[in-house]
């Protein structure tokens, strides 16, 4: 799963978590109007507490997938920056490979130019 696609995931996530403390805050409103007023029946107002039940387990489970999607995308950041300190790594290796070979060449060209000039001297 791409970071985006678990960040888009956790944001919907985070927007039903919203949406679902709103209908918990308003079936709390609808069940208290209903205690105080006394204008339904008590089958009604069981309905009403169903719901609120539900309402909050759903909530509950929005929680919890949220925290998962939140530890996978921690998780998917990590590997990324784990995979560019590697990818990092690999091109300062390269760099001093290629560096070193360069001053290779250039320690051989110079003992070269003095057995050459050791040879003309004798």
């Amino acid at each position: 799963m791409s970071v985006e696609k678990l960040l888009k995931t956790q944001q919907e996530l985070t927007d039903q978590i919203q949406h679902t403390k709103s209908q918990i805050k308003n079936f709390d409103e609808k069940i208290s109007a209903l205690k105080l007023e006394q204008l339904t029946s008590t089958a009604n107002l069981e309905g009403f507490q169903q719901q609120l039940v539900e309402a909050k387990i759903s909530e509950e489970q929005l929680n919890q997938q949220l925290q998962q999607i939140t530890q996978e995308v921690n998780h998917q950041k990590e590997r990324i920056e784990s995979q560019k300190k590697y990818a990092e790594n690999k091109v300062v290796q390269q760099q001093y490979l290629e560096e070193k070979s360069v001053q290779d060449k250039l320690e051989t060209q110079i003992l070269e130019l003095i057995e050459q000039k050791q040879a003309r001297m004798d």
